[in-house]
């Protein structure tokens, strides 16, 4: 089936110009006080506590709360390309104040992605949680990925095994008494094995 609140749609229009940069995905996913390329996330204001130097801590490895589900994934068809375009980006974009670790989002894309993107990804995440990130679960900020839609253009490069599929979605934050939200997108490079797709490459505009 359809992953819940995913819409579907074509376009004719090629896959790397244009619509394509609908918010730059590494612009835009401010996740847990940073992003997966860096920034910082909105919402409330921080509270002032720090230590009497004023200085902040050292980072500390992460507390390991109970696991959280994390967002519901869809059951997805891993035979359709924009499925499990759809569900890379639900997960990749997933964060909460209650997630075992930062890298809690490679738990959740893992199914949908190749283990080559994977490796990359975690080596660009930091193990720990640091001051940005441990003020934002403080203030229980959570940020989702909602309306997601992708597509395939008609003039996508595609191969038998190899697609190009765009993404846009609405980023979304919400915590305690608020919330923001802003259209972000990213295109995704999908290869084919044993017959079934995963994400190999994801690029982004700005």
């Amino acid at each position: 089936m359809n992953a819940p609140g995913v819409r579907r749609r074509r376009v004719a229009r090629h896959p790397l110009a244009g619509a394509w940069a609908v918010g730059a995905l590494c612009c835009a996913l401010v996740l847990a006080g940073c992003s997966q390329d860096g920034g910082a996330a909105p919402g409330p204001a921080p509270s002032t506590g720090q230590d009497a130097s004023g200085a902040p801590g050292p980072s500390t490895p992460e507390p390991s709360p109970a696991r959280d589900a994390g967002p519901d994934l869809p059951d997805v068809d891993r035979t359709d390309p924009e499925q499990v375009a759809a569900a890379f980006v639900l997960g990749f974009v997933h964060r909460a104040p209650d997630d075992p670790t930062v890298r809690e989002y490679l738990r959740l894309i893992e199914p949908f992605t190749t283990e080559r993107l994977l490796t990359e990804l975690r080596e660009s995440t930091e193990e720990w949680c640091d001051r940005s990130c441990r003020e934002e679960r403080e203030r229980g900020v959570r940020v989702s990925a909602d309306a997601i839609t992708p597509a395939i253009s008609a003039e996508a490069p595609r191969t038998e095994d190899e697609v190009w599929v765009q993404v846009t979605y609405e980023m979304a934050w919400s915590w305690p008494g608020g919330g923001d939200s802003m259209p972000a997108g990213t295109s995704l490079k999908l290869v084919r094995a044993d017959g079934t797709w995963r994400v190999d490459r994801r690029t982004t505009a700005g």
